[in-house]
């Protein structure tokens, strides 16, 4: 079965992890988290996603990000992807680099921003990385580190921190850091990285209630908030512009509507697509119905390529070749309203 398409949309802010595959080191040096980090701040400068808190751990990372127009699957292949074959390269390995598909929780800003901003930081000292608040504070990979020094550009959006604790001097010497170094017991950090509510094939459920259940946990949406924010989410996502999860029948449906829109629209026909010829109508018909597959339906590589007869590289090709993101979003709602 293709695997659900992650629930996002503008202003939408993500919890997002990902840990090396079988536990093994994502970063065996500096030089790898130097690598990783000027991957991370070139999507951050190509695109429209903000970053408010990060962390690089030994074999995983944390980000607190906030997408825009840019889909968070479309920044997260880009920063995973390119590190990927960069430490392939390097370290003279093949094969995956990455544990499964990285995680993603969708976080009600208000409850959990905070919070989330704080655990986060706080990584390297809980892990034993380092060994107080003067170490913490000189430990580079982090949005930690560029708070607390003359760090440019950075990678972390400054000004909503600034915001919440008053200026950069307030962060560096007051309301931050007591803030950072409270005692505070009201989450429980395995909260942050699983997330309260799911929502998915199941419905609507609470994580505890999923897990007692056996739910399949790793084919639902993860959402960090009260039950009425939940709940919100659910009902939103329900809607046909965002995810059906994976409802065989629908997915089908909306498939068929693409063909069918490409057809009626560019005369190009199933058969067509699946010929390997390379006339112009032809390939921007794959373009368009690839990132419509694989972005919007949220179809893998391998289910898109399939439907089309073309490899799994040819469809991530085509996937970067949308100039306009949000105008094709738009015309996807259409034709699929329809």
């Amino acid at each position: 079965m293709p695997r659900i398409k992650r629930l996002d949309w503008k202003d939408a802010i993500h919890h997002v992890m990902s840990r090396g595959i079988e536990k093994r080191l994502l970063f065996r040096d500096d030089r790898d988290r130097s690598e990783f980090a000027t991957r991370l701040l070139k999507c951050v400068s190509d695109t429209d996603v903000v970053i408010y808190a990060w962390v690089l751990m030994p074999n995983h990372f944390h980000l607190l990000l906030k997408t825009g127009d840019t889909a968070l699957s479309q920044f997260m292949r880009k920063l995973l992807t390119g590190y990927a074959l960069y430490f392939n390269n390097r370290h003279d390995r093949v094969g995956h680099l990455f544990q499964n598909r990285y995680k993603s929780i969708l976080v009600q800003e208000d409850l959990y921003f905070q919070k989330l901003v704080k655990y986060i930081h706080l990584n390297p000292l809980q892990a034993g990385i380092v060994n107080g608040q003067m170490d913490l504070t000189t430990y580079k990979w982090s949005g930690h580190y560029e708070l607390m020094n003359r760090v440019h550009p950075k990678i972390i959006k400054a000004d909503k921190i600034y915001e919440m604790f008053g200026n950069s001097n307030y962060v560096k010497n007051g309301e931050y850091l007591s803030f950072l170094f409270s005692e505070d017991n009201e989450s429980d950090d395995l909260d942050f990285d699983e997330g309260l509510h799911l929502i998915g094939s199941e419905g609507l459920l609470h994580i505890d209630d999923a897990k007692k259940e056996k739910v399949d946990i790793s084919k639902q949406h993860r959402i960090l908030g009260n039950r009425n924010f939940a709940k919100e989410i659910f009902e939103k996502s329900n809607s046909v512009a965002n995810s059906d999860f994976r409802n065989r029948s629908k997915e089908h449906e909306s498939i068929n509507k693409l063909f069918m829109y490409v057809e009626e629209n560019w005369f190009v026909t199933k058969i067509m697509l699946e010929s390997t010829s390379r006339r112009k109508r032809i390939t921007h018909a794959r373009v368009f119905l690839c990132n419509a597959f694989v972005e919007y339906l949220g179809l893998s590589y391998v289910d898109s390529g399939r439907l089309l007869n073309i490899s799994k590289q040819a469809v991530h090709q085509n996937i970067s070749r949308i100039s306009s993101k949000a105008q094709f979003n738009t015309l996807i709602s259409h034709i699929l309203d329809k």
